[in-house]
């Protein structure tokens, strides 16, 4: 720091009223010292307004870090939940589309058990339609059509006569007893 000489100094009492009437000391009888403390202390009283005012700003940026830091975790916490959750619907969706092609496999076997039963009781109809046909003509085979009366089929005084047809292989497609 330089050390000025008051001697030397042009503007040494311009400078001493500026200060006197900016540290609001009285401008007849205020002496160097009284200027030089006064100075001195509104050094003092910057430093530590500078001083506050950083300690209050490192203050907040913690406490605003604090806070970012919680709402950081927070948010961490819900996406884990949500990709847990994600995980999990994955998962179901592999099971259900695994259980889903398994379902399909079974429906096209059933599919195909069905058509087979299908084109066996078409094969049955179509050859007992026949042998049907061939009895009504007389051809003879294995069915025997003949007419019975019946005493419970009335009809006013008299009893009711029925066509019967009669196969083995008629009753074991029906399924009758007696019959192998």
């Amino acid at each position: 720091m330089r050390t000025w000489d008051i001697s030397k100094a042009k503007f040494y009492s311009e400078l001493m009223n500026w200060m006197v009437s900016f540290l609001n000391l009285n401008p007849t009888d205020s002496t160097e010292a009284e200027v030089h403390s006064a100075a001195t202390a509104i050094t003092e009283t910057l430093d530590s307004i500078k001083t506050k005012a950083v300690d209050e700003a490192r203050d907040a940026v913690k406490e605003e870090l604090s806070t970012m830091k919680t709402q950081m975790d927070g948010l961490s916490a819900q996406m884990k939940a949500l990709n847990d959750k994600a995980t999990q619907a994955e998962q179901s969706a592999a099971t259900l589309t695994t259980e889903m092609d398994t379902l399909k496999q079974q429906l096209a076997v059933k599919d195909a058990e069905l058509a087979k039963e299908k084109a066996d009781h078409k094969t049955a109809i179509d050859g007992l339609t026949s042998e049907l046909a061939k009895a009504k003509a007389g051809g003879g085979g294995e069915l025997e059509v003949k007419t019975q009366t019946f005493p419970h089929l009335r009809s006013g005084n008299t009893a009711g006569k029925a066509v019967v047809i009669e196969s083995k292989k008629l009753d074991a497609f029906f399924g009758r007893p007696g019959t192998n």
